[in-house]
């Protein structure tokens, strides 16, 4: 018997979010939604027997929950509703799904709701998110992510969202000292994240440990730090203390 974590996959573009929450939390694809023909062709090339759900605003998600329940939901929801690079027009704007999502989220009610978005998001909609997340009784952290804290050449700042059903399964990035909003949780993440690239962080002759590099006054790269990352952790991305919600 198959005892992995299931998960569904909304707004699901090329599968990022959610190569990274089977690896983080060992779950299989259950399901996706997308509508958009690029993606499509690419998630039907890598995952060829898993169905996709269509357009979600018109899913039927109690018949969903009946026939295909999830235990993780991934929603990287669309941006231009909150991006500056957009016109900023929150719930006024066509592309706003997020009631959706959360209807989504009330019906099927995952043990662990993943989201991502725009850093901007923060100063447009987000609390409208948190509530409804508090409301529907989950415990939210959230913390924004460069690319390149995770090692890449750009920065490409993202909010991303762990969300947790205190009464299934509460994850261990939802911080202890959380301040309580409505039915949940909120609480602010902090990462241990990778040095940011610059131009001088290639290949030098090889790796050599980062202890090793600082003791001569050598700069460290990223090839150093993540040749010589313990092997049974991976990159860490756990949280430091926090003091709670800002």
């Amino acid at each position: 018997m198959n005892s992995s974590p299931r998960a569904g996959s909304l707004c699901t573009g090329y599968g990022g979010l959610d190569m990274a929450v089977e690896r983080v939390f060992g779950a299989e694809l259950t399901w996706y939604s997308d509508i958009d023909p690029g993606p499509i062709r690419l998630l039907e090339h890598h995952y060829p027997t898993i169905p996709n759900i269509g357009d979600l605003t018109t899913v039927d998600w109690q018949q969903l929950a009946e026939t295909m329940p999830v235990d993780i939901l991934t929603a990287g929801y669309p941006c231009q509703p909150f991006s500056v690079a957009g016109k900023k027009q929150g719930a006024n704007d066509d592309r706003h799904i997020w009631p959706h999502i959360a209807e989504g989220i009330r019906v099927l009610r995952p043990r662990i709701v993943v989201l991502e978005n725009v850093a901007n998001h923060l100063r447009i909609g987000f609390p409208d998110v948190l509530g409804d997340l508090a409301a529907l009784g989950y415990h939210a952290s959230w913390g924004v992510v460069r690319a390149s804290d995770a090692g890449a050449p750009h920065h490409r700042a993202r909010l991303f969202v762990v969300a947790a059903d205190p009464n299934g399964f509460r994850h261990q990035w939802t911080e202890k000292d959380a301040e309580t909003g409505g039915g949940g949780q909120i609480s602010v993440l902090r990462f241990t994240f990778l040095p940011t690239p610059t131009a001088n962080l290639g290949s030098n002759g090889g790796p050599q440990p980062p202890e090793k590099r600082r003791a001569g006054n050598h700069s460290v790269s990223i090839e150093d730090v993540v040749a010589f990352l313990p092997r049974s952790s991976g990159v860490s991305t756990a949280p430091r203390s926090s003091a709670g919600a800002a």
